[in-house]
């Protein structure tokens, strides 16, 4: 999957890939200066994550009424939400399942608002995320996505088209004023605020002082203030209003405050890092992370997946021998693959001398394509180290006491 752009239902649809897929990978979907991030292990949802005001956590958890700011304060600034979770436990005695539930419920409002867009960009990066210090959720995507559907299909802009017959729409859909230009401009404005941080929605640089806060939300209060609209705003869009300027307020009593301001920063520095952090991990672990999923993927016979999951370990961390060894094996098992799999326990073998494992691998493919010297001595090779390998023995069994080509490269005869 390469980047995008889709009408609403792309990410519901790249989604419903990714899973009959058995994907791994993190599905970013943005629009405009929003985004979220969906996580996927083995084609199930794990975690989400976004810069949307409303969906970072400490937001989520005082809307809910199960952490309160003093709570939050206490627990201090944290690398993800498992410790944020230890924290509020261990400061503030809240309930730790209550907590882990919240939590896991905003990371399937993200999926679901991500999956309901009606515009985004769309990128699918394959891999596996490093989530160990994030509280997850381990959903099928099948639910996410019929959920998704419903909602698209009761929401009257995803409605199909009347016939033409039919060009008087219901009472219940009119909206007398939704072709307004000021009206329109407004509304979208309002809709805007969601996916805004408070700097965006003040129109503020992250540098501005407090009087320059100060300036700026008053210029908004004079045009939006719900007693200060007029016309046919004043008509229709004050309860809208009311809730656009209730945010506008909250962002300006958060940005005059030193206090408050210093952990608004920190927290939406944490959500915005969290793409960095991904692109920034110890290539080490993301290579142990594939490899344990290429080692699922082939217990499960999925031998496609588990190459490609090998191959992922090996090329973020190509000095682990392991990690070659395991591919070649894999590699083994496709006729196509024979040379690619030499070319992985041989390097296997480079990498760690000792491994016996790989050297009677190495020695079956010499065997199976005729190089019977060169699979002889590799066979004695892995004997040298082990002199148990069953593999090693039942192959010079079957060899005998003959000898074949002279000690090369299986694809360098000549």
């Amino acid at each position: 999957m390469t980047d995008s752009t889709l009408t609403a239902g792309g990410a519901l649809n790249a989604l419903r890939e990714l899973a009959e897929e058995r994907r791994s990978g993190v599905l970013a979907s943005r629009r405009g200066s929003a985004g979220i991030h969906i996580c996927l292990q083995d084609g199930r949802v794990v975690f989400a994550t976004s810069n949307l005001l409303r969906f970072q956590h400490n937001r989520w958890l005082t809307a809910a009424g199960l952490a309160h700011h003093d709570a939050l304060k206490m627990a201090g600034p944290t690398r993800g939400t498992k410790e944020l979770v230890d924290n509020l436990v261990k400061h503030s005695g809240l309930d730790r399942m209550d907590l882990v539930s919240s939590l896991r419920a905003l990371l399937k409002e993200m999926v679901l608002e991500a999956l309901t867009w009606h515009a985004t960009e769309l990128h699918f990066s394959p891999g596996v995320p490093v989530l160990h210090e994030h509280i997850l959720i381990d959903d099928a995507a099948d639910g996410l996505i019929q959920a998704a559907e419903e909602h698209l299909e009761n929401t009257p802009a995803r409605k199909a088209p009347r016939e033409v017959a039919d060009p008087v729409p219901a009472p219940a859909e009119q909206d007398p004023h939704g072709h307004n230009p000021e009206v329109a401009a407004f509304r979208e404005k309002v809709q805007l605020t969601g996916e805004q941080n408070y700097y965006e929605l003040l129109d503020l640089d992250s540098k501005a002082d407090s009087e320059t806060v100060r300036k700026h939300y008053y210029h908004l209060a004079r045009a939006y203030h719900p007693d200060a609209l007029k016309g046919i705003l004043a008509e229709v869009c004050r309860a809208e209003a009311e809730e656009y300027f209730a945010t506008v307020t909250d962002a300006y009593n958060t940005l005059t405050r030193p206090e408050q301001r210093k952990e608004y920063d920190q927290q939406l520095g944490s959500q915005a890092s969290w793409d960095r952090e991904q692109r920034q991990q110890q290539p080490t672990e993301l290579a142990k992370l594939n490899f344990i999923s290429g080692t699922r993927a082939l217990a499960a016979g999925e031998l496609h997946d588990a190459a490609q999951f090998f191959r992922n370990a090996v090329q973020l961390h190509p000095d682990h021998g392991e990690y070659h060894r395991e591919l070649g094996i894999v590699e083994m098992r496709n006729p196509r693959w024979q040379k690619s799999a030499e070319f992985s326990l041989r390097r296997a073998i480079e990498l760690e001398q000792t491994d016996t494992r790989a050297l009677a691998h190495l020695g079956q493919i010499y065997q199976e394509n005729g190089l019977k010297r060169r699979a002889t001595e590799t066979y004695q090779k892995a004997l040298d180290w082990d002199p148990e390998n069953e593999m090693a023995h039942a192959g010079l069994a079957a060899l005998g006491a003959s000898s074949g080509s002279a000690g090369k490269s299986l694809f360098s005869r000549g």
